[in-house]
């Protein structure tokens, strides 16, 4: 029964994730047509595909001694902190001078068809920052075994999803609420982690 809540409630929570990561490109279409839907689909595979490489090595580094830490110590909040500190400061200066040359990069790499994907990922600078920092510490709620919280967010993001998706009527304004609607999900979600890190959390 230690383990109960990984079936229970982490494969519907994973389950929610994989639609909330594949409907908007089918929503994007449906309102707004194929291509502008081919370009939010490169922007997602070109800046998901490093931004995915490197949060998965810190969190092989970060849950070994978080785990280490939460069952000698009965919290991970130190290694939590030091390794929210490390991804926000590194991620920072790649991300701002994106800000400016995103765009041109895209163009530059894919051809001048492809700029407008560039621009997606410009307006979406916020949401990838976040997920970056927030994506690898998000692992303590695992290890306070509180897979509850975790769905019940998913859950809300599948939810904004929709929304985001749905009510604006021009792909910036989309990809604006988009962006800083997930923006402020993980903002949540990094306290619901930090939260976790000690072991009166459950």
């Amino acid at each position: 029964m230690k383990y109960i809540n990984f079936p229970k409630f982490s494969l519907p929570a994973d389950l929610i994730n994989t639609i909330a990561s594949q409907i908007p490109v089918v929503l994007l279409a449906a309102k707004f047509g194929g291509e502008s839907a081919g370009w939010f689909a490169l922007t997602l595979k070109i800046m998901g595909a490093p931004i995915s490489l490197l949060a998965a090595s810190v969190l092989d580094v970060f849950k070994e001694q978080a785990a280490r830490d939460y069952r000698d110590n009965g919290s991970c909040r130190s290694v939590f902190i030091k390794t929210f500190k490390l991804l926000a400061v590194l991620a920072l200066p790649p991300f701002v001078a994106f800000w400016f040359v995103g765009e041109w990069a895209f163009g530059f790499i894919f051809g001048d068809a492809w700029a407008e994907s560039g621009r997606y990922a410009v307006l979406m600078i916020p949401l990838f920052y976040m997920r970056f920092v927030v994506s690898p510490l998000s692992y303590t709620i695992y290890i306070a075994q509180r897979q509850n919280l975790d769905l019940v967010w998913q859950l809300t993001l599948l939810a904004l999803t929709f929304a985001c998706f749905t009510f604006p009527d021009t792909v910036d304004s989309v990809l604006w609420f988009y962006s800083i609607g997930y923006a402020i999900m993980y903002f949540i979600y990094f306290w619901m982690s930090f939260y976790c890190t000690k072991g009166d959390a459950k």
